[in-house]
């Protein structure tokens, strides 16, 4: 195709909003996934009630919501545009200003998809995984002191 959109504009914009809302519920997926495991390592006893079937089906619901919400620049924004004697699919700012302002829109969306769908789930995901290898290391660690002390005994 050599980098030219021939699907028309209806599929430039759904694409790309199918494209993110993806990325995003990847990722929020796997951010769930582990604070999951969180809850059932951690606080496996009193979690049971928040690790329920309603709470699992619910917390997908959101996570879909969520990631529609936030793909919804795409579908708003993508257009097919003609650049270079080429029709492509692209970001196109003048719906929403002029294009003085169009590089505060590129890096408000930039920042905001590198926050949202990287930088928060990854310090969730690393707090998540830090505590459970903590809780695990005072559990066996534990263990090994029992061992200790019934050898002693006579």
């Amino acid at each position: 195709l050599e980098y030219r959109w021939a699907f028309g504009s209806l599929l430039c914009k759904v694409s790309s909003y199918l494209v993110m809302v993806n990325m995003y519920a990847s990722i929020f997926c796997l951010t769930c996934l582990s604070f999951d495991r969180y809850l059932a390592i951690v606080y496996s006893l009193s979690s049971t009630k928040l690790r329920s079937r309603e709470s699992m089906i619910l917390s997908l619901g959101m996570i879909w919501l969520l990631a529609g919400i936030l793909a919804l620049p795409a579908l708003i924004l993508r257009q097919t545009q003609e650049k270079y004697n080429r029709t492509i699919c692209d970001m196109d700012f003048s719906v929403v200003g002029d294009t003085d302002v169009e590089h505060y829109w590129i890096a408000g969306l930039s920042l905001s998809a590198t926050a949202m769908g990287f930088l928060l789930p990854f310090l969730l995901m690393s707090i998540f995984y830090c505590s459970i290898a903590n809780t695990v290391t005072r559990h066996f660690h534990n263990i090994k002191k029992e061992e200790k002390k019934k050898r002693r005994l006579p």
